[in-house]
């Protein structure tokens, strides 16, 4: 619904993956004609190459949590719009590491959209803002850092 509202056909929506075809969601989607491209399966070498080649990346989420395509997003320093569902606000913190929309809120989904679409440079200091908390939260030597500081604790019991 936010891609449609935008009314722009430069921006375009790549979902890297398959469209499943009993969702009522993408059906929904369907109906009002969004513009919308499913990649079908493909295979890391070339989500990777997706990642690499898009603007952003777009998350408004109702369900999950912080996923894994969010934080390979912000490893390629992609800016990320997702929605305020969850943890995901721990990590995407809206104006300083992306943008966040409430969950359901087209309208200011199509916003954010328009915001990084008009101003690049705040597209740009957003992924890289983001790549610097993915590093310092869930990279490899943060999650090794905290479970040697859970180990200790234990072991002071």
């Amino acid at each position: 619904m936010a891609v449609k509202h935008l009314n722009n056909p430069d921006i375009r929506l790549v979902c890297v993956g398959n469209r499943p075809s009993d969702d009522p969601y993408c059906n929904k989607v369907d109906a009002i004609g969004a513009d919308i491209v499913y990649t079908g399966n493909v295979g890391e070498a070339e989500v990777a190459a997706y990642i690499q080649n898009c603007d952003a990346m777009v998350f408004p989420t109702r369900d999950d949590l912080i996923t894994l395509a969010i934080l390979e997003g912000m490893s390629f320093s992609k800016c990320v719009l997702a929605s305020n569902f969850g943890p995901i606000p721990e990590t995407v913190r809206h104006g300083e590491t992306g943008l966040l929309s409430p969950v359901g809120d087209w309208q200011t989904l199509a916003g954010n959209i328009r915001m990084i679409y008009e101003d690049r440079d705040l597209m740009t200091r957003l992924g890289r803002r983001g790549r610097r908390i993915l590093e310092r939260k869930h990279s490899f030597d943060a999650h090794v850092a905290g479970m040697e500081r859970v180990l200790n604790d234990i072991a002071r019991r």
